[in-house]
C-alpha cells in the first residue's frame, strides 16, 4: 500500500510544473552556449593595444588577423579629448616578427606603420610624408597567441621525407637603409630563399635556388646538377675567370644546408652569400 496516492489532476500538474521547470533550463542552457561561443568568437578575432604615438596615448583594435596570410583590419583612436571621438581605419600585414600597416582618415591615407613584435610588445615608427613619430604598443589581454603568423615549419610538417622538394628561409627586418632626418623612408626588409631540388638519379640531384641578401636586396640565381659524394651533394661549374665555382648541399630530416665555398667565384653580387638553412614547405 503506497504511502500516498495522486489523482490524474494533481499527476497532470506536477507532469506540467516539471516540463515548464524543464523547459526554463533549457532555455537557459541555451543562452549559456550562445554567450559562450559568441565570446570564443570575439576572443580569435580582436585583438586589443594600447600604447603611444609620439607620446600620445591611444586605443588600437586589430580584427580577424589571417593566420596564413598574416593581413588584418581594424582601427584606433587617441584618447586626448580633442581626438577623442576621431577613429582612424587601418589595414597591414603582420610579418611575424615585423608588422606594417597603413592608416586612413575618411578613406584617404593618412600614415604609415612601421613596427618590430617582441613578444607583448610591439615599437617602431608612424610615417606619413617627410613626418615621422616613435610608436610603443603593447597587447593587452594576453591575447599575443591570436596575432601569429603560419611558420615555415609549420608547413614542413605536411611534407614527406623524400630530398626532391621546394624549401625556403626567410628573414625579415626594419630596413632603415634609406632614412635620413628629412626623409624617414622605411622599409620591411626582406631576405629569403628558395630552392627547388629534384632528385634525378641515384646520386644526382637537380637544383634552382635564388636568393636576395642585403639592405638593398641583392639577388643571385643558379641552377644545376650537384653529385653526391658521402652525405652531401656538390655543384662545381667554371667561370669566365676559370675559377670553380663550388656549392654543398647537406640534407638532415626535412633541412638542407646550403653553403658556397667561395661566393665570388660563383659570379655572385656583393653582398650576396650562400651560408644558409632551408626547411622543406611543399614535397
Amino acid at each position: 500500500m503506497p504511502l500516498f496516492v495522486l489523482d490524474q489532476n494533481q499527476n497532470l500538474k506536477l507532469r506540467t510544473k516539471q516540463l515548464g521547470m524543464r523547459t526554463a533550463f533549457n532555455k537557459i542552457f541555451l543562452v549559456i552556449l550562445i554567450n559562450l561561443f559568441t565570446g570564443l568568437a570575439n576572443n580569435s578575432q580582436a585583438i586589443n593595444l594600447i600604447g603611444n604615438i609620439g607620446g600620445n596615448e591611444i586605443n588600437m583594435n586589430i580584427t580577424n588577423p589571417d593566420y596564413t596570410t598574416g593581413e588584418f583590419k581594424g582601427g584606433y583612436f587617441y584618447l586626448n579629448d580633442y581626438d577623442k571621438h576621431i577613429t582612424f581605419q587601418i589595414k597591414g600585414v603582420n610579418y611575424g616578427t615585423l608588422i606594417y600597416m597603413e592608416e586612413f582618415y575618411s578613406n584617404n591615407l593618412s600614415g604609415k606603420f612601421y613596427l618590430e613584435k617582441i613578444s607583448d610588445y610591439i615599437t617602431g615608427y608612424w610615417v606619413f610624408e617627410e613626418k615621422s613619430l616613435p610608436v610603443q604598443l603593447e597587447i593587452v589581454d594576453n591575447r599575443r597567441t591570436f596575432f601569429v603568423l603560419k611558420s615555415l615549419r609549420e608547413y614542413s610538417l605536411n611534407t614527406n621525407n623524400s630530398v626532391s622538394g621546394i624549401y625556403k628561409f626567410n628573414y625579415y627586418f626594419l630596413n632603415n637603409y634609406y632614412v635620413t632626418a628629412e626623409n624617414p623612408d622605411y622599409k620591411i626588409g626582406f631576405n629569403g630563399g628558395i630552392l627547388y631540388v629534384e632528385n634525378i638519379g641515384e646520386n644526382e640531384i637537380g637544383f634552382e635556388l635564388e636568393v636576395i641578401c642585403g639592405m638593398t636586396y641583392q639577388r643571385a640565381f643558379i641552377n644545376g646538377v650537384a653529385t653526391k659524394i658521402g652525405n652531401t651533394y656538390i655543384y662545381k661549374a667554371e667561370n669566365d675567370d676559370d675559377k670553380q665555382c663550388e656549392i654543398t648541399f647537406k640534407f638532415k630530416r626535412k633541412y638542407v644546408f646550403i653553403k658556397a665555398e667561395n661566393d665570388n667565384s660563383c659570379n655572385f653580387k656583393e653582398e650576396v652569400f650562400l651560408d644558409h638553412k632551408l626547411i622543406k614547405v611543399r614535397d
